[in-house]
C-alpha cells in the first residue's frame, strides 16, 4: 500500500523510448494529491518553481490547490488534483522529481454525471524525454477514477487533436477567440 498525503488511484500505461529496444510499455502511478497535506504542498511549489512552470497551467494548478484563488468555479469542495508520476516502491510522499503530469478537475455545472476537467498539463519533456503518452496516462487515470461519469473540458485549439485521440468529441465552434468545448461520453 502507498502511503502519503496523496491517495493512489491507479496505474496506467504511458510508453518509453530508447535507441536499443524502441517504444515499450511503461507503467506510471496516478494519484490524488491532498491539499491539506504538507508534503503534498511541498511537492507543489516544487514544481510550480521548476522552469518553464511559469508559461502553463502549472501555477494555475497551485494557486487553486493552495486556495489562493477561489472563486465560485474554483473552491475547495470542487476541485480535486491529480499527478501521474513514475512508479516506485518504499515512498513516502510524491517527489517532485517523479511528476509527470498534473490535472485538476470540478463539477460540471451542467450534468452531475459529468466531471470537468479545468486543466491538464504535462511537465516538460526535457525532464522525461524518454517517457511518451503522458497526457493520454493523465486521462486514463481520470476516466478509471470516474469510470460512470462523463468528462468535459474547454480545449485550447491547438490540443483538439490530442483531445480527439483520447477520444472526446468536439461539441462546438470557437469560444472565446481559442477555446473549444470537448466531451469523453462515459460507457455506462
Amino acid at each position: 500500500m502507498i502511503t502519503f498525503g496523496a491517495k493512489y488511484i491507479t496505474s496506467v500505461d504511458i510508453q518509453k523510448t530508447s535507441r536499443k529496444s524502441g517504444t515499450t510499455p511503461y507503467k506510471a502511478a496516478f494519484v490524488e494529491l491532498n491539499p491539506e497535506s504538507k508534503l503534498d504542498l511541498f511537492t507543489m511549489s516544487i514544481l510550480l518553481h521548476a522552469p518553464k512552470s511559469r508559461n502553463n497551467y502549472v501555477s494555475s494548478i497551485y494557486y487553486n490547490f493552495t486556495g489562493t484563488e477561489i472563486d465560485d468555479t474554483n473552491n475547495a469542495n470542487n476541485s480535486k488534483f491529480f499527478a501521474l508520476i513514475k512508479e516506485q516502491k518504499n515512498y513516502k510522499f510524491v517527489n517532485p522529481l517523479n511528476v509527470l503530469g498534473l490535472a485538476e478537475t470540478g463539477n460540471s455545472i451542467y450534468c452531475e454525471d459529468t466531471v470537468f476537467l479545468k486543466h491538464l498539463q504535462t511537465i516538460p519533456k526535457y525532464f522525461f524525454r524518454k517517457l511518451n503518452h503522458v497526457g493520454s496516462g493523465l486521462l486514463e487515470g481520470l476516466k478509471k477514477f470516474a469510470p460512470q461519469k462523463d468528462i468535459m473540458c474547454n480545449s485550447v485549439v491547438e490540443a483538439v487533436p490530442f483531445y480527439l485521440k483520447n477520444g472526446f468529441i468536439k461539441m462546438g465552434d470557437v469560444i472565446d477567440d481559442c477555446l473549444v468545448k470537448m466531451q469523453y461520453y462515459a460507457k455506462k
